[in-house]
């Protein structure tokens, strides 16, 4: 039974309009706090959303030229397949017909290893590029711009394709590397080289795209080195 004080001078109406207004009071504060409450939750939640996004992480942005060629195709299959929650890879290809590159999540960008100045505007933005160009007179000429321009657009590192006998082997095809290999090591830039037999046949070209991805995906542990990829016995 509820017993009121004698000293209380309100009547039970009274008493009642009170008790409930305190109650409503009571509510109310408490549903402030509550959506405080839920508001801090709900952005925290936003924050840490941001965070883990995978449309927000920082992922490295590597472009390989010359993706017509075999060693590029199987570079940027290994890159998308294995390496894509830290890499975002692109296709540099001087075929004005092509658009886009048979894989999802690969984009073509137009590259002109004839033109510097065009070639470092394309290649503004990246964090690493791959130059694979065929070995011969004009492909010298062509990784010696590509090397040049990545320097001009601020490209934090390239990985360089070689030959195994480069600067020891007197053939035609060894030597046109040489100047190939002094340019990249003169001029400054973070960088590795792939050196591959003379016979591109005798390795398989998918293990050269696996090893050149595994080294444009974490740059910063193979800066300076020189890679020889043979055929495993």
């Amino acid at each position: 039974m509820l017993t009121i004080s004698s000293k209380t001078k309100f009547s039970t109406n009274q008493f009642f309009s009170t008790l409930n207004s305190q109650t409503t009071d009571r509510l109310t504060k408490s549903s402030i706090t509550m959506t405080t409450i839920a508001g801090n939750i709900k952005e925290s939640l936003k924050v840490l959303a941001k965070k883990v996004s995978p449309s927000s992480t920082s992922r490295k942005k590597v472009i390989v030229i010359g993706s017509e060629y075999h060693v590029a195709k199987a570079t940027l299959l290994a890159l998308a397949a294995i390496h894509d929650d830290t890499v975002q890879a692109f296709a540099g290809t001087e075929d004005k017909l092509a658009n886009s590159f048979d894989l999802e999540g690969i984009e073509t960008v137009q590259v002109d290893l004839k033109d510097n100045a065009s070639l470092a505007r394309s290649l503004e933005g990246f964090d690493a590029a791959y130059i694979v160009v065929p070995g011969h007179s004009r492909g010298v000429q062509m990784t010696l711009n590509g090397i040049e321009a990545a320097k001009d657009a601020g490209v934090k590192f390239v990985l360089l394709l070689s030959v195994m006998k480069s600067g020891v082997d007197e053939t035609t095809f060894a030597k046109e590397f040489k100047p190939v290999e002094d340019a990249i090591e003169q001029s400054g830039l973070d960088y590795a080289l792939v050196r591959l037999p003379l016979e591109e046949e005798h390795i398989a070209v998918g293990d050269v795209g696996k090893e050149s991805a595994k080294i444009l995906a974490d740059p910063e542990e193979h800066v300076g080195k020189k890679y020889i990829l043979e055929a495993s016995q």
